[in-house]
């Protein structure tokens, strides 16, 4: 049977009110980095290394599936699939706008697109799983639901901390 993502995660999805507090103040559990402006998080997300970083997070969390919990990791592409369906089409409409009204690079939906399936699929495992998972995605999670975007990284990864707008 395949595999879909879970009605209350996506709930949760669809109450974020995306971006609404960027360059703004923010109050997380974790530490952060900030940037004030547009620009500058466009040097960030443009950045390859914004990609590596999220992709070694991306790794970092299957890797920690295949090896503790195989048999639910095996679901993965089917949950992938159902996550990329929802996105397309219940999120990315107010994605394509953010970025035309800021004039940004095209990137910019490419790599929310990125983050919000790997959040999907961190939330659905964490709660299938009931556990702790590598939380990078879940951090990034918590940087949208307060209005923010995640747009890079300040150091080597894991080292160093997220840069928000």
């Amino acid at each position: 049977m395949t595999k879909t993502i879970a009605e209350d995660i996506k709930e949760r999805f669809r109450a974020i009110d995306f971006f609404r507090n960027c360059g703004g103040d923010v109050e997380l559990p974790f530490q952060v980095d900030r940037v004030s402006d547009w620009d500058a998080a466009s040097q960030h997300f443009c950045d390859p290394e914004w990609e590596n970083t999220t992709l070694e997070a991306s790794n970092e969390l299957t890797e920690f599936l295949h090896e503790n919990f195989i048999e639910q990791y095996r679901d993965w592409n089917d949950y992938a699939d159902a996550g990329r369906a929802f996105i397309n089409d219940e999120l990315l409409e107010g994605m394509e706008s953010w970025q035309s009204s800021k004039n940004l690079d095209s990137v910019f939906v490419d790599c929310v697109k990125w983050d919000l399936l790997h959040a999907l699929l961190f939330q659905q495992y964490k709660v299938e799983l009931s556990g702790e998972l590598p939380d990078f995605y879940g951090k990034l999670l918590s940087v949208y639901e307060t209005g923010h975007y995640p747009c890079g990284w300040s150091d080597a990864y894991p080292d160093g901390v997220l840069v928000i707008i």
